[in-house]
């Protein structure tokens, strides 16, 4: 029997044809209606195809999530019922009402690449399905994933207000974009096998690291550089992004022979300052990546600091085949945000290290890998075991590379997710004066100690970030975040618009400027916000006290049985309950939220919606349990 049963519109063949290839050479046998024999009795050989397969890929496009969808929407529904259901989609269409509780896999413009991280999430979906430990069933609670309210360091944005803060020093511009400012954008892969697509992608960034740590260097972020992946004119890309130069690059690899080519290209002329090529054999890429870096820094005209072209590489391996699979980890690790390609990722960095148990930078990976399972896609009683791991890892990587900011910034993580707020301080400090190039680490930064109500200091770390990562929607939302915990909701809303200007469907974004307009006594414009918020607890916690706020009973309490449903929304119950004036309630969702280490406590201290019960002892002694002081 086919163990995999893929399902599509007829009209669709040709663009499913490569999927069911892909999938055919990753060793899979499958079933799709090309195998209906003439004469046969076509619908009950479906029907029997169907019943049999161990996963069924429903492949969402124009055509098959529209009216002439049928049989794709009957086939999807079989396949719900017996939990094989996988969704993927080709074209940028929502799944028919109904198929929308399992989020689908997104292969948008894919052309067959089996290195793409999208169609590697896609196989390790499979054999989650297949071997029956896939969590992506339907109507599976959210609750699952306990961290996914409000994230400490790095996380979606949530809501937060703040005790406290204020001032001028956020209408204050960016700094001016420096003479040596550079954007690495992502090498292309020239090779035959469009497999080792991981590789260049994985050399770019690790370029980006050795460059950030050379003084007096601004590096474009990779979010940012990637947004001009398909547009390689250095000209534009220097304007978009405020450089004065743009390192490209391509790479060709086979056998065990490798080309790399790269071009530092000036911004205001279009002309090389600097470029070559290397032919060499694979083994010796560490050295290439060194020398490029070092042939910059000369270009430039710029002294590499203490330790040399030593501290370029800091964290890093001697071998070719650890730094390999740690470049295919990490592709995941940046780009899928699934349980799937986490634990794919995890598989990869621990094969790593398997080789090279002295790689610091593996050991940093490892660490906030796992962390993200525990943060994401886990049950209290499995974050219990998991952090202890992670910060094995994390502390591992810091012994390894004392200075390596990456290290002590997913110490800090690991430490924050699970809530030891008053450790996570050190380390994430530690990590913003060494990372003061790295835009992921500041922006962590500047969320977590917003949440402390350190608004001071997360002004210039967000606004860092910024400068170096303009195009990410994530950083705008993060500095969206901290001007909410300092209570400038105008200036707020703004950065929030920012984010949904770079990302319409970035979620719980319409949520937080519901607050913003919720704490103005706007309540109008904040249902409005409220109603468009896409992520379903988001939007009932706004629902709920909106309209306790316009006095329907009903509608709150239907808003409220939202959240006490989830199963896993105390920390949203404590909010609705605090605003209502049910300090009882409130207090008690909290301590049931500190019970299973909720993550939305890390906003603790600077939720306004909570301001009712900070004269409460039970109030004060959750603080100092959590560490907040």
């Amino acid at each position: 029997m086919g163990e995999i049963f893929v399902s599509y519109k007829a009209e669709d063949r040709s663009r499913v044809r490569n999927l069911v290839a892909a999938l055919e050479l990753d060793g899979y046998s499958i079933w799709w209606d090309v195998h209906i024999e003439a004469g046969t009795a076509w619908r009950r050989t479906i029907q029997q195809r169907l019943d049999q397969a161990q996963c069924v890929v429903v492949v969402w496009s124009k055509l098959s999530a529209g009216e002439v969808g049928e049989f794709v929407q009957d086939e999807a529904t079989r396949a719900q019922r017996r939990k094989v259901y996988l969704p993927v989609r080709i074209d940028k269409v929502e799944p028919p009402v109904g198929f929308g509780e399992i989020q689908a896999l997104d292969l948008i413009g894919w052309k067959g690449n089996r290195a793409d991280p999208r169609y590697q999430a896609l196989l390790a979906t499979i054999r989650a399905v297949m071997s029956g430990t896939s969590r992506q069933t339907a109507h599976e609670p959210e609750s699952r994933s306990r961290f996914n309210r409000r994230t400490l360091i790095g996380g979606s944005v949530a809501a937060l207000a703040a005790a406290g803060g204020g001032g001028l020093w956020w209408s204050r511009t960016h700094s001016p974009t420096s003479g040596n400012a550079i954007a690495v954008l992502p090498f292309r892969n020239l090779s035959s096998d469009s497999a080792q697509a991981y590789f260049s992608e994985g050399l770019s960034e690790e370029l980006r690291d050795s460059l950030a740590r050379i003084p007096g260097l601004q590096v474009a972020a990779r979010i940012s550089s990637d947004t001009f992946r398909d547009a390689r004119d250095a000209m534009t890309v220097a304007a978009k992004l405020g450089v004065t130069y743009v390192l490209d690059g391509s790479v060709r690899r086979s056998g065990d022979l490798i080309r790399i080519s790269a071009q530092l290209v000036s911004g205001r002329t279009g002309f090389d300052r600097w470029s070559q090529s290397y032919d060499r054999t694979a083994g010796d890429v560490l050295a290439i990546q060194s020398d490029i870096a070092e042939n910059v820094a000369r270009a430039l005209e710029l002294a590499l600091g203490a330790g040399g072209a030593t501290a370029l590489q800091v964290g890093g391996t001697r071998s070719a085949a650890a730094n390999d699979l740690y470049l295919k980890g990490r592709t995941l690790l940046d780009s899928v945000a699934t349980e799937a390609g986490l634990r794919t990722a995890q598989t990869s960095f621990e094969a790593a290290l398997a080789i090279d148990p002295s790689y610091a930078a593996a050991h940093a990976a490892l660490a906030r890998t796992i962390a993200e399972i525990a943060n994401g896609f886990s049950t209290s009683e499995e974050a219990a075991t998991l952090y202890p791991a992670a910060l094995y890892s994390a502390r591992r990587a810091i012994v390894l590379a004392p200075t390596m900011a990456q290290g002590h910034f997913v110490l800090g993580y690991v430490l924050a997710g699970s809530l030891k707020i008053g450790e996570a301080i050190a380390p994430l400090e530690r990590a913003r004066r060494l990372g003061a190039g790295d835009a992921e680490i500041l922006t962590g930064y500047a969320s977590f100690v917003a949440r402390l109500g350190h608004a001071a200091a997360a002004a210039p770390a967000i606004d860092r970030a910024l400068l170096l990562d303009p195009l990410n929607p994530h950083v705008h939302a993060v500095k969206g975040s901290t001007l909410l915990a300092a209570r400038l909701y105008p200036e707020a809303i703004a950065a929030y618009r920012s984010t949904l200007a770079l990302n319409p469907k970035a979620p719980t974004i319409h949520w937080s400027i519901g607050d913003c307009f919720y704490f103005q006594a706007d309540f109008e414009a904040a249902a409005r916000e409220y109603a468009l918020e896409s992520v379903a607890w988001a939007r009932a916690t706004g629902e709920a006290m909106i309209a306790w706020k316009r006095g329907d009973r009903g509608a709150a309490g239907k808003a409220l049985a939202v959240l006490v449903a989830d199963g896993g929304a105390d920390y949203q119950i404590a909010d609705v309950l605090a605003q209502r004036g049910d300090l009882g309630g409130a207090l008690d969702a909290l301590e049931r939220a500190w019970a299973v280490r909720d993550g939305g406590l890390g906003s603790l201290k600077t939720d306004r919606m909570l301001d009712p019960l900070r004269g409460q002892a039970r109030f004060q002694t959750l603080m100092d349990e959590i560490g907040f002081g």
